[in-house]
Parts: C-alpha cells; sequence; structure tokens
C-alpha cells in the first residue's frame, strides 16, 4: 500500500537536501525508495530549494484534486455485493467476507461505511431526493439525518435496490438483518 511522506518526513527531507545530500542517502535514513524521494524533490522544490511545509501544502492540494472512485462503480465488486444483498448479508458481513475472499487483490474489498453510503446513494438516485447524511461520530445530527431524509430505515428491496423483490422475508416469522431496527 503507498504511503505519503509526512509532513516530518519531509522535514527531514528539507534538512538533508539542504545539507546537500543525495536522495539516495535521505532515503536510506527514512526507509524510503530513493526514486520516492528524488520524486519528491521534483515536484515540490522551488528555485533549487525545498521547504517542508510548502511540500506538504502541495501534496495535500494534489491529492485533494484526484478524482476519488468508489469501489462499487467496478461492476465485479458491485456485483459481488449485490449477490450477498440478495442473500440478507449485511455490510458488515459482507465487508469481512470480501477481505477473506480476496485477500490477495486489495483492490477488491469493500468497506461496510462504502456499502451502505452506496445503499443510500441508490435509494436517493431511486426516490429522486436530496440526502442529508450524518456526519461520522456525530450521533447528535442523526435524529436530524433521519427526519430530514424521512424513512431512511427501509429494506433495499423495497426501493427497488434488489431486482428480485420479495413480499415476505425468506424464513416465515422472522426478519432479515437489513430491516432490523438498529
Amino acid at each position: 500500500m503507498v504511503h505519503h511522506l509526512t509532513l516530518e518526513e519531509r522535514k527531514v527531507v528539507a534538512r538533508m537536501h539542504s545539507a546537500g545530500e543525495i536522495p539516495a542517502e535521505i532515503a536510506r535514513r527514512l526507509g524510503r525508495a530513493a526514486s520516492t524521494i528524488s520524486r519528491e524533490l521534483q515536484r515540490n522544490r522551488s528555485r533549487n530549494s525545498y521547504w517542508a511545509v510548502a511540500a506538504q501544502k502541495k501534496a495535500d492540494a494534489r491529492r485533494r484534486q484526484r478524482p476519488r472512485i468508489c469501489k462499487l462503480q467496478r461492476p465485479e465488486v458491485r456485483h459481488y455485493v449485490q449477490e450477498r444483498l440478495r442473500l440478507y448479508w449485511s455490510p458488515d458481513e459482507i465487508a469481512a467476507r470480501s477481505r477473506a475472499d480476496f485477500s490477495r487483490d486489495r483492490t477488491r474489498h469493500v468497506s461496510h461505511q462504502t456499502i451502505y453510503a452506496w445503499i443510500h446513494a441508490q435509494e436517493a438516485a431511486e426516490a429522486a431526493l436530496k440526502v442529508y447524511f450524518a456526519k461520522p461520530y456525530c450521533a447528535w445530527q442523526r435524529g436530524t439525518n433521519e427526519h430530514t431524509n424521512g424513512l431512511i430505515r427501509v429494506c433495499p428491496w423495497q426501493v427497488g435496490l434488489l431486482p428480485h423483490r420479495r413480499s415476505k422475508p425468506c424464513c416465515a416469522g422472522t426478519r432479515p438483518l437489513l430491516c432490523r431496527v438498529r
């Protein structure tokens, strides 16, 4: 997995670069590839000097401008998730299973937050509603969230997320996991 340089690492780069150290030596000291340090110096150098704080700001700006693609836009991942939703798996169960099924392919891992966000986005798109999402870890916003969105806690098959709608859950007398009150 790619780990970006931290501000502290950039400060070391700046200090060593101004002392005349070559990128290979800076890389060895930080435990990074020499190409990473060389690329960092090329991207963020101004007039042959390198400033750590300015470099961090440039890197943050580039990261913000980069488009983020939802994993569920990939057909094979979306199909994997939809199949398990049809079987009444919870997003937590799907996320855990995707890590086990695709342990060597991290591009096919999907988190439960991504699945929940995707379900809400699908509901909103189908109902043509403007949806308000509560911020993570802000429990006091959830009442407002549910009031603003109306009936947000509906089953995916009730809003057409799943192609095979069922009028009743698969087991008589029980409710599927996605319908239970949380």
